[in-house]
Formats: structure tokens, C-alpha cells, sequence
């Protein structure tokens, strides 16, 4: 019995009776892709089978709905004399005489997409049925946006009775599953709907990854979780070709888009009007893919994107950024832009060193390092590489000491060559001499300032390492330090060395105001007034250890 379809089988079952005793009906079993519709149909085929009436099965398909008749003929064709000619009156005709002699069934599957001419057949067939031996049983998919006034006029018909199919809820869930994991279904009922908003396809296709060991963990034979692996992606993919083309492009559309996809921006991105975004939005709720007008789980959104071949999927990343910039927030747009990295140019400079501010001022690191590396590799310009480059440097040394040695290689090079400011070679001595890294600051600064064996820039070097050796003698303040964040950190130990705010902000890439917002939360955790009671030892602190 299939989960949740009882009713569903019993008017069916009632529907196949009055056809037996010429009391004809028209059943169009409908719903959403993958719910159920294929098997609902076969069952009733089975049942009509075993009473001993004539089916007659076709499914239409979208290849031959241009050819006329294509989908009768498959119908016809153990009762068709070869080389006949199929007309609606034919076929009528053939169809009238087998049901005079035996209770017949005809079932049609994927009726969304019949050709018009069998389509017109049927609903003629509709109209003489109800004292005939017939039972027209129709499949077809809500999740394709077929309409015509025969198809609309058949769903009328006084004779037609319609099945809605719907997805399964957590109880129907439970049945399917427990065909595979038994007593432990109804633990994972509710996860399995979250996953797949009950769409049978996909709870079979999470119940196979069960059994392969795919894409869940066991310990021994027993499931400890549900994960989706290659027969969820799979399954995700075939609901998907099985819809209409718009909602394809929707689907693609929120994928790209992710958490950032306004129903404007879908309809943009997907070249689509705002209605039939709208409709397809409801075709892929109803078909669990989605929930709340977004791909309703990372591995439906994982999925979607798999199928999308990789010189499309780069050219929507980048139109969705082009569409962002009118919409979205600096970081939004620069989240976008992290995923298209070929196609950055000097354009997206500005965006990603704004994003980078952003970032700095609450403590994201890691994320301002990403895109000031992504800034770098996209600007034209030498001197604002370089500055990018120096301040790469001067991030890597409080979150990775060790990546910082890929920046000094330009920064060395931009200096040997002239290109690098007097004021920023000052920032770059300051800054690996004020991060406390004492040892490897006098190695780094040696290779820094000695080409061949030879001195280059001498005073600079002198007072480089003079301050090195200052820094090391001095006890760092551990309890003091520990307080500040690694923004806060940053802002100190320019200020200790003497920057004004807006060259912290200028050396930072943060506003003036934040800067001073800094300030402000580091006076009240040091326990100092101003600026000159900040302890200048400050720079060496976070080396200790």
C-alpha cells in the first residue's frame, strides 16, 4: 500500500466499479513532481488488471507533444491495425467498440504533456462517457505550467473527478522509513521532513543513502543520522527536470542567490517576470525543495548547484554580483564576489577593501584577509597593491605569523625598486617590530634591508633593530593585554606609536569613528585617561608565549 494514498485508492477503486457497471468517469490524478502520481496510476492498472478489464497505457512525453496523436496511438497500438490511420473519430470509434465488448481503462501518464490532438480525443471521449464501460484515468504533474482551454474544460467536466496528490507528512514519512530503519523511523520522522518537505522521491532517496552507508553514519547496521548523499542529489536533480524550464531557472536563480535572493532579484537573475516567479516559487514549495520563498536545505541548494555546468554557473555569480551592487550591502556583494574570483578586475577594489573595513571593525580577521587578497590579485595599480600588500602583512602577523612571509617578498621588491612610499617603508618597519615578534623580527628585518651583503638604507635599519632590541628587553603586560580584541590590538599599538586617528584609519582601512570607538573601550580596559598613558611596551604583548 503505498504511505498516506488509502484515500486516494478508494475513490479510484469506487471510480473503476461504476465504469465496470457503464456508468463512465474521468479521474485526473494531479500533484506536484514526484509525489506519488506514477504509482497511484499503476496501482489502479493492477487493480483493473485483476478484474479483468482492458488498459490501455500511455505516457506523453515532451519530446512528441508536436506530434499529433502520439500519445493515443501509444494507447491503441495492441489494438491498432498496422498502417491505420489514427483520426479522433477513429480512435473514438475503436475505443467505443472495446468498451462495448469489455470494461476498459485508459491511463495516461506525465499528461502535462500530451499532444493537443489526444488531448482533444479525450475530452470527446469525456463527453460520451458516462454510459459507457470507461474509466479515463490522466496523471499529470502540477510543477509544469501546461494550460489550454481543452485541459481546462476536461478538469470541469461533470464526469471528472480530480485526485490531488500532496506530500507526505511526518506520520506517512515514518511508514517509508521504517520499511529500511524500522523501530528508529519515528526518530527520524521529523529530520527527514525537514529535509525533504515530504516529497516521497526524496525520502526514498534518503532512505537509500541510508541503506549504502552514502550518506549517513552507521555504527554496526544502525543509522545514527540521516545525510543526504549521491541518490538525495539525484533525486533533487530529476524533480527538478521534471518541472517547467522557468522554474528550473528559479531554482538556479535562489541557488546562486542564496539568503541574499529578493523576489526582484530571482526575477532579475532568472530573466523571469515577478509572476511566474511567484508560481514557480509555489512549484518548488509544494515539491518540497523549498520553504519560505528559499531552496528549503544546504543540500538541495548543494545539489542544484552541481547541476549547473561551470561556465553558466560563473556567469550567474557574476551577474548576480552586477545585480547586487544596485541592492546589496557592501559585505553581501563581496560574499559574491569571493566565489567568482576569475572575473574580478580593478572595479572590485573599492567594494572588497570597503568589505575588508567592515570585517576589521567587528573582529573578522580571517574574513578582511580573504578580501584584501582578493583585492590584491584584482588591482592594476602598483602603489595600491603595495598598500594592500602591507597591510595583508601587518593582519597575517596577528592571526598567521607564518603567512606573512608571502608578503614580504612584493614589499621587499617594491622597495628595492623605489615604488614603495617613504611613509608606508616607516609602517612596515614599525609594524613587524611592533607586533612582538621579537626573534623573527631581527631575522626578517636582515633579509628585509641586506641585498647581497650589503646594507641597504642603514639608518632605517639601525633604528629598526634599535627598537627591536627595546622591544625584547621589556616585560609585556599579560593581564592588561588580554582584554583587548585583536581590532582593538591593532588600533593600540598604532596609537602607542604615535599615529594620529586618521592615519590609523588610513592604515587600517576603518572610518575615523571607529577608530575612536576603539580608542575609547581601550582606555576604559587599560584603565587610562588619553593617549599618552597607553603603556609602551603595548606592541610587544602578543608574542608572549
Amino acid at each position: 500500500m503505498l504511505a498516506e494514498r488509502e484515500n486516494e485508492i478508494r475513490l479510484l477503486n469506487d471510480l473503476l466499479d461504476d465504469s465496470a457497471h457503464g456508468n463512465g468517469k474521468v479521474a485526473i490524478i494531479r500533484g506536484p513532481v514526484a509525489t506519488g502520481k506514477t504509482e497511484l496510476l499503476s496501482s489502479l492498472a493492477r487493480l483493473a488488471t485483476e478484474r479483468g478489464h482492458l488498459v490501455l497505457r500511455a505516457s506523453a512525453s515532451v519530446f512528441e507533444r508536436h506530434l499529433p496523436f502520439s500519445t493515443l496511438e501509444q494507447a491503441l497500438n495492441p489494438t491498432w491495425e498496422p498502417g491505420e490511420l489514427v483520426t479522433l473519430e477513429s480512435a473514438a470509434d475503436k475505443l467505443f467498440q472495446l468498451a462495448a465488448a469489455t470494461p476498459i481503462v485508459i491511463a495516461v501518464d506525465n499528461a502535462q504533456h500530451i499532444d493537443a490532438d489526444s488531448l482533444s480525443c479525450l475530452c470527446y471521449l469525456a463527453e460520451r462517457v458516462g454510459f459507457q464501460r470507461m474509466l479515463i484515468a490522466m496523471a499529470e504533474s502540477s510543477s509544469v505550467f501546461a494550460d489550454d482551454p481543452y485541459r481546462g474544460a476536461l478538469r470541469r467536466h461533470l464526469n471528472a473527478r480530480k485526485i490531488s496528490l500532496s506530500a507526505l507528512s511526518e506520520r506517512g514519512i515514518a511508514r517509508v522509513l521504517g520499511r529500511e530503519l524500522g523501530a528508529a523511523a519515528e526518530q527520524f520522522a521529523p529530520e527527514c521532513y525537514h529535509l525533504t518537505g515530504g516529497n516521497p522521491l526524496l525520502v526514498r532517496a534518503l532512505v537509500e543513502d541510508a541503506a549504502a552507508g552514502t550518506g549517513s553514519a552507521f555504527q554496526g547496521a544502525a543509522v545514527k543520522r540521516l545525510v543526504p548523499g549521491d541518490a538525495f542529489v539525484t533525486a533533487v536533480g530529476a524533480c527538478l527536470h521534471s518541472c517547467d524550464s522557468q522554474v528550473m531557472e528559479v531554482a538556479r536563480a535562489l541557488a546562486i542567490l542564496h539568503e541574499d535572493g529578493s523576489a526582484q532579484l530571482v526575477a532579475r537573475l532568472a530573466n523571469a517576470e515577478p509572476d511566474v516567479v511567484e508560481r514557480s516559487l509555489g512549484v518548488l514549495e509544494s515539491a518540497g525543495l523549498a520553504h519560505n520563498g528559499t531552496l528549503r536545505h544546504p543540500a538541495i541548494r548543494r545539489a542544484v548547484l552541481s547541476a549547473i555546468d561551470r561556465p553558466t554557473r560563473n556567469e550567474l555569480r557574476t551577474r548576480a554580483v552586477r545585480l547586487l551592487l544596485d541592492y546589496g550591502t557592501t559585505a553581501v556583494v563581496a560574499r559574491h564576489l569571493a566565489l567568482v574570483p576569475e572575473q574580478l578586475g580593478p572595479w572590485a577594489v573599492p567594494i572588497l577593501c570597503d568589505a575588508a573595513d567592515e570585517m576589521l571593525a567587528v573582529d573578522e580577521t580571517h574574513s578582511a584577509i580573504d578580501y584584501l587578497s582578493l583585492a590584491r590579485n584584482a588591482t592594476d595599480d602598483e602603489p595600491q597593491r603595495t598598500e594592500i600588500t602591507m597591510l595583508l602583512a601587518a593582519l597575517r602577523w596577528g592571526t598567521d605569523p607564518a603567512g606573512v612571509r608571502r608578503h614580504l617578498v612584493p614589499l621587499y621588491n617594491a622597495f628595492v625598486g623605489g615604488q614603495l612610499k617613504p611613509e608606508l617603508v616607516e609602517t612596515v618597519v614599525k609594524n613587524l617590530t611592533s607586533l612582538g615578534y621579537r626573534a623573527n623580527a631581527k631575522e626578517m628585518l636582515d633579509k628585509l634591508f641586506v641585498v647581497d651583503g650589503n646594507d641597504d638604507e642603514p639608518p632605517l635599519r639601525e633604528a629598526a633593530m634599535a627598537t627591536t632590541t627595546e622591544l625584547s628587553s621589556k616585560e609585556p603586560r599579560r593581564n592588561a593585554m588580554s582584554a583587548l580584541s585583536e581590532a582593538e590590538y591593532r588600533v593600540a599599538s598604532l596609537a602607542v606609536l604615535g599615529y594620529s586617528n586618521r592615519q590609523i584609519s588610513r592604515k587600517l582601512y576603518i572610518t575615523v569613528s571607529t577608530v575612536e570607538q576603539h580608542l575609547t573601550r581601550i582606555y576604559r580596559k587599560l584603565n587610562v585617561s588619553r593617549r599618552s598613558d597607553l603603556p609602551t611596551d603595548l606592541v610587544a604583548v602578543r608574542d608572549v608565549g
